[in-house]
């Protein structure tokens, strides 16, 4: 008996735990295959295709599917995926992607790659050349139900060398940074109240209800904003910014960035004030996903791959 009852407390506790982790499901993205156009060849499309596949693969937030490996999927999807466009994608009302077992699907054209040589000359008259590439493609992602553009932009990649071949050949070696990742999985969640730190006014550290689960790591750029009232209506503002250190499962233990960290504190102490006097109408500090200023604009985040 005594056996029977530890046994039923295990698997309680695997049950909740495995609920827990469906609590959130991370989307999940297919890179279907790429067109190719002007002085681009077949072999660098598919060096640009595989090199956006790497850089997702980086990224926590999202589930990516490989067309070649996925068992779920014909070999007739395969192929059809490999040649798809988004006119193809959206025949038949979109009837093809709603079977399928991503949330979204990206499709991408490699347009034109142009080439570049500037001069140098030292000052013993000496000639010396560099060669630049610059490679534009255009990448979208479609949500499979219901066959919406989550995500469409043009995007360049460029590569110096003092090889020419070189030069062209690293051009295609990108990937697709931050900005795209937001488009497809944007995260909001709540500052932990109460358990932070500050000195001289200014809050240092803090927790937020984001974790692993959700795929939060290291390094994450998240706004933190507070409540506004306009004409009665809770909006909300930012106030500050802070930098993940360390994710755990549900939490992550993050920094404050010195930018605004007085005004983050203020609005600490202002909503646990609030709370204590209203708890219903209190409301907490928000955290919001984004990219790291340094890191340049939405979907321009090669660098930071």
């Amino acid at each position: 008996m005594k056996k029977m009852i530890i046994f039923s407390v295990c698997f309680l506790l695997v049950a909740a735990t495995l609920l827990a982790q469906e609590e959130y499901r991370k989307p999940t993205v297919l890179v279907a295959g790429f067109k190719y156009a002007g002085n681009v060849s077949s072999s660098e499309s598919e060096t640009l295709r595989n090199s956006i596949i790497a850089s997702l693969s980086r990224k926590a937030r999202i589930r990516l599917i490989d067309l070649n490996t996925e068992t779920t999927l014909s070999e007739e999807q395969k192929r059809r995926l490999n040649e798809a466009t988004i006119s193809d994608l959206m025949a038949n009302g979109g009837e093809e992607m709603q079977r399928l077992v991503a949330d979204y699907i990206v499709v991408g054209t490699v347009n034109n790659v142009t080439e570049e040589t500037k001069e140098y000359k030292d000052k013993s008259g000496k000639v010396t050349y560099s060669y630049e590439a610059t490679v534009t493609f255009s990448v979208q992602a479609i949500a499979s139900k219901d066959g919406s553009i989550a995500y469409s932009g043009t995007l360049t990649s460029k590569e110096t060398d003092d090889n020419k071949s070189k030069a062209r050949a690293e051009a295609f070696r990108t990937g697709l940074g931050c900005g795209f990742v937001e488009h497809l999985a944007h995260l909001e969640g709540e500052v932990y109240e109460g358990d932070y730190t500050e000195k001289k006014d200014k809050m240092l550290t803090c927790f937020i209800k984001l974790g692993a689960l959700q795929g939060v790591a290291e390094g994450d750029y998240f706004e933190i904003c507070k409540v506004k009232y306009v004409a009665g209506e809770a909006l909300y503002e930012e106030v500050g910014s802070l930098e993940v250190t360390t994710a755990h499962n549900k939490i992550s233990e993050c920094k404050v960035r010195k930018k605004g960290a007085e005004d983050v504190l203020a609005a600490m102490k202002q909503y646990l004030r609030d709370r204590t006097l209203n708890p219903e109408a209190a409301k907490p500090l928000i955290v919001r996903s984004g990219c790291k200023p340094a890191s340049g604009l939405l979907g321009i985040g090669f660098l930071g791959l």
